[in-house]
């Protein structure tokens, strides 16, 4: 028998960031994670590389290690407001260039890490690929995570649904041109899965974005 999870509320965070003003924008995450929550939401995402914003020539100097503080911040603030938040980082890489990754905080205090997998042309001159799957779980609910180029990639879509996830999550910096407009609707509508996947329910797709929002 399969049971239906309980309904959860996801907000998507659209925020204006500072150029590499990494506690400015902590303050800035703070604050709209505790309105999110005030609202009644079991998530809060934010846009890609939202606690620094987006700049590759900085990227090296920017990269933030697993322990950082600012992830502590986050992650006291998901517990205290019983919010999973989902917020964009430089990730330190040991073992190359840094990742351009998403931090999740549960409201165990714990946190985990999602490393975008697809990168845009000229990313990968500051950046490393990522290569695992990202997902959560929520009061029940599968939540597929994807970064900006992700969901341009039907195989990424591909694979949420053969993971069965329930929500697929992409966060993003800028608006989409036309033809990843479409790519965006083939992953929205994406019914087939690889064989294996059996009877895949299809997930919702929340797209959270900045765009022109740059101080």
């Amino acid at each position: 028998m399969t049971t239906t999870p309980d309904p959860i509320t996801i907000a998507l965070a659209q925020l204006p960031v500072s150029k590499a003003a990494v506690d400015d924008n902590l303050q800035m995450h703070l604050s709209y994670i505790e309105r999110a929550a005030a609202l009644g939401a079991n998530v809060v995402a934010f846009p890609e590389l939202s606690l620094t914003g987006y700049e590759l020539a900085l990227f090296s100097q920017l990269a933030m290690p697993h322990d950082v503080t600012t992830f502590a911040a986050l992650s006291a603030t998901a517990e205290v407001n019983n919010i999973v938040v989902i917020a964009g980082c430089p990730l330190h890489n040991p073992n190359g260039k840094p990742h351009i990754a998403a931090v999740i905080c549960f409201p165990s205090g714990e946190h985990t890490f999602y490393l975008k997998q697809h990168l845009h042309e000229g990313e990968d001159a500051y950046c490393a690929h990522g290569c695992e799957s990202g997902r959560i779980n929520v009061n029940g609910t599968r939540i597929a995570l994807a970064v900006c180029a992700d969901f341009t990639y039907p195989s990424h879509a591909a694979t949420a649904a053969a993971q069965q996830a329930d929500v697929y999550l992409a966060s993003a910096l800028i608006s989409l041109p036309r033809r990843l407009c479409t790519r965006c609707r083939t992953a929205r509508r994406h019914r087939k899965a690889p064989p294996t996947a059996g009877t895949a329910r299809q997930p919702r797709f929340y797209y959270g974005r900045m765009a022109n929002l740059w101080q």
